[in-house]
């Protein structure tokens, strides 16, 4: 009777995994995407690393003598809001560059570039261009990515382990897939970079392409 109890604690192992991951009150509190305090990423990272690791010793065969130690992980994620803070920064910086590309698309090529020399108009965008956004905008972006990636593993890793299910499925698409807020993101970035170039490369005020004479950059 006890060999047959193992037997079935341990073919229900991962299923007691899930919900110590997915399922856990931890792991939806680290993916709430309620304002709170900027949480860094990290820490939470590390957890599901930590998680990731505990998921493949019990996979094994045979599975550990001891169970790994789950409390310090979860309660990594249950200090965090990190993961949800993430996936409101990708959707909301997909919202303002999508903004930010029509502001762009307004732009009268022929009247902010006569003859193709830059206006001052077409010279205070460059300024722009060259402080907030190249230092600031860019700076931000390429930290989201970064993070979304690390995150993006991390979640792959997971699935992994644990198997994938159709809810889970379609949550992951949503932010992370190639119809999702981080594609959709990418794509705005991708549509403002082309909007930039076409508008300051027609002045001449993009590098390389300076052109001669008094009313050029």
């Amino acid at each position: 009777l006890l060999e047959e109890t193992l037997a079935i604690k341990q073919d229900s192992l991962m299923e007691v995994f899930w919900n110590a991951t997915w399922a856990s009150d931890e792991l939806r509190g680290f993916f709430n995407q309620s304002p709170g305090a900027a949480d860094p990423i990290d820490p939470g990272l590390h957890a599901l690393d930590g998680l990731i690791g505990a998921g493949r010793a019990l996979a094994a065969r045979p599975p550990p003598a001891a169970l790994p130690n789950l409390e310090r992980h979860l309660a990594s994620l249950a200090a965090s809001r990190a993961g949800g803070r993430l996936l409101r920064a990708l959707a909301r910086g997909r919202v303002a560059l999508g903004q930010a590309n029509v502001l762009l698309d307004g732009l009268d090529g022929e009247r902010l570039c006569p003859r193709g020399r830059a206006s001052p108009r077409a010279r205070r965008l460059r300024t722009l261009l060259d402080g907030y956004y190249r230092t600031e905008i860019q700076t931000h972006l390429a930290a989201l990515d970064r993070q979304r990636r690390r995150l993006e593993g991390a979640l792959d890793a997971l699935v992994r382990v644990t198997g994938d299910d159709p809810a889970l499925a379609a949550w992951r698409a949503h932010y992370l897939g190639p119809a999702g807020q981080a594609a959709g993101l990418a794509r705005a970035l991708r549509r403002h970079t082309d909007r930039w170039q076409d508008l300051m490369g027609a002045c001449g005020l993009m590098p390389g392409g300076e052109k001669t004479g008094t009313d050029t950059y």
